[in-house]
């Protein structure tokens, strides 16, 4: 079997991660939301929270039609006029995932770190940090990008910690690194492991570059 060199490797996470990797992550944000929102409309019908409502019902319309404009019209009032309001944080990440896919990547980053710096859920902050960290890796910025993960107790998301660091550690062509943290993703997935052990297979069979 032909072995990829190491720029195909990285493209190849690249391109699943923006297939798929941010379809996943933000879905586990968005999955949520209809019952939430339901939920706190009904134990909170002042004016203030009728129009964060609205407009981020209008984000998530726009985040469901693919139309940028509107999440981004929708969304930046939330964040500067109802920034405590609990629809400011899903709406950071709908901003996050359009400026990521826009490549303005430096934006992407702003609105993630916007989430770390206001979100008291842990679940949110992981998934923050773990986008925050693949921005991060598409400035190939590979080493800063693994000090974010670095820096917490992945708690129940340490598969895709591992998974990341994987990612990050193929694109610094540290391959034996990498496969320590495939494996663990591997090992700790509480669902269907095939994406992380397509990964783990994929690397070179020699793993001679350890970093």
């Amino acid at each position: 079997m032909a072995i990829e060199t190491e720029e195909e490797q990285v493209e190849k996470i690249k391109t699943w991660w923006k297939n798929n990797g941010s379809t996943l992550i933000i879905g586990i944000v968005f999955g949520v939301t209809a019952l939430f929102a339901t939920q706190y409309w009904r134990s909170s019908q002042s004016t203030e929270q009728e129009a964060a409502s609205a407009l981020f019902t209008s984000v998530l319309s726009g985040v469901e039609e693919g139309d940028a404009k509107k999440v981004m019209e929708s969304g930046s009032p939330v964040l500067a006029e109802y920034s405590h309001s609990p629809y400011a944080v899903l709406t950071a990440f709908a901003l996050a995932k359009v400026k990521h896919e826009a490549d303005d990547l430096e934006a992407a980053q702003t609105y993630l770190k916007w989430v770390l710096d206001h979100s008291d859920d842990m679940a949110m902050l992981h998934i923050a940090r773990l986008r925050l960290a693949l921005v991060t890796l598409d400035q190939e910025k590979g080493e800063e990008a693994l000090a974010l993960l670095d820096s917490v107790d992945p708690g129940a998301f340490v598969s895709q910690y591992e998974e990341l660091r994987g990612d990050i550690q193929v694109s610094l062509a540290h391959y034996e690194k990498a496969r320590q943290a495939y494996t663990v993703a591997v090992s700790t997935a509480k669902g269907d492991s095939s994406i992380q052990q397509m990964k783990l297979d994929d690397l070179p069979g020699d793993a001679a570059t350890g970093g």
